[in-house]
């Protein structure tokens, strides 16, 4: 740590202290000073990051009223800056819908028909690398239809969709999705993010032979492709006059960090604004730094000019050189600067 420098100077106009400790300050405008804000909401703390609390509280103290950052002393060690441009690489997503056909859906069946409507416009004109299969009854007096340009003419197959054609029952999804797992999986990419919808407005029960929801997650994640798997829920989020509380699919969406909607709602926009949102890819987490830094406390983030919170945003991988954003992570396209004193 540089030494610290203190002294007092007396002149006619007055008294002037002054101490200096280049340690957390922040670059200097010649290295390009930034404004200093953080991406997360007020009422989350950082937590502590294996004892670089104190270049927390630095953090903290640079931002100031006006979330400006004072200039780094000249006589500290050289600030070193590296910028990148945050990208998002698209991966295949594959999702496969198993929709409750029994009779207690009749009261449903138009918000269903509207949804599924919506849903093959919606994806479709995201233009992402996906597939989709929908387990359900094609015939009898609740049959499931996917419309084009997702399905093609009469409910027919394409090249981005399949429907298998097997009646699904109010209590057994979970049972019916292990049943034809194989013929899924054939239609489905290696490599691909993988979601499974579940619509209903019951539970999976016992009485059907459905699993209790922590032996199919055990299950379905041992399985090849689906260890890193997100089950969405269209249920009842409570039990009331509209359906049952589909307490097994909300725990496996908990789990999974899934999307859960109210299938009482009319518009499922949510649900098909995070299908379309996981689709278009993930951003770049990870970034090697060229540079070594002095030590793990001076390096600093920054997401377009803003500082970013240690161990809330971002973490320093001091083994392997290189920084980790996490949290809320930056858009596509966003301006990342590293900044650290060598």
């Amino acid at each position: 740590m540089p030494a610290r420098l203190a002294f007092v100077f007396l002149c006619t106009t007055g008294l002037w202290l002054c101490a200096c400790d280049g340690d957390d300050t922040a670059p200097s405008a010649d290295s390009g000073a930034l404004s200093d804000t953080t991406a997360q909401t007020d009422a989350q703390k950082t937590p502590p990051d294996s004892g670089a609390s104190s270049d927390a509280q630095a953090d903290k103290g640079q931002q100031g009223d006006k979330g400006k950052t004072p200039p780094m002393d000249s006589g500290g060690p050289a600030v070193t800056c590296e910028t990148y441009k945050v990208t998002a690489k698209a991966q295949a997503v594959d999702i496969v819908w198993l929709i409750d056909q029994s009779g207690s859906m009749v009261k449903h069946a138009k918000t269903l028909k509207n949804n599924l409507n919506a849903f093959s416009n919606y994806i479709t004109k995201l233009k992402i690398d996906h597939r989709v299969v929908v387990v359900a009854s094609k015939s009898g007096a609740r049959a499931v239809c996917m419309p084009p340009p997702l399905g093609g003419p009469k409910c027919a197959n394409t090249a981005r969709f399949k429907q298998i054609n097997v009646l699904v029952g109010s209590a057994n999804s979970l049972t019916v999705f292990q049943k034809n797992i194989k013929t899924i999986e054939a239609f489905l990419r290696q490599g691909s993010l993988r979601h499974v919808v579940v619509v209903s407005d019951d539970d999976c029960s016992s009485k059907y032979g459905c699993p209790a929801a922590a032996t199919f997650h055990a299950w379905l994640k041992a399985r090849k492709g689906w260890s890193g798997y997100t089950f969405d829920s269209v249920v009842g989020l409570t039990t009331n006059s509209c359906a049952f509380k589909g307490t097994k699919y909300v725990a496996l969406s908990n789990w999974t960090k899934g999307h859960k909607q109210n299938v009482c709602q009319a518009s499922w926009a949510a649900l098909f604004k995070h299908l379309g949102k996981v689709g278009a890819g993930a951003v770049k987490t990870t970034y090697a730094l060229k540079g070594k830094p002095a030590s793990a406390a001076s390096v600093k983030v920054y997401y377009d000019n803003k500082l970013q919170a240690k161990g809330t945003a971002w973490g320093y991988d001091a083994t392997n050189n290189r920084v980790v954003l996490k949290g809320t992570l930056p858009k596509a396209n966003t301006t990342l600067k590293i900044c650290y004193k060598k």
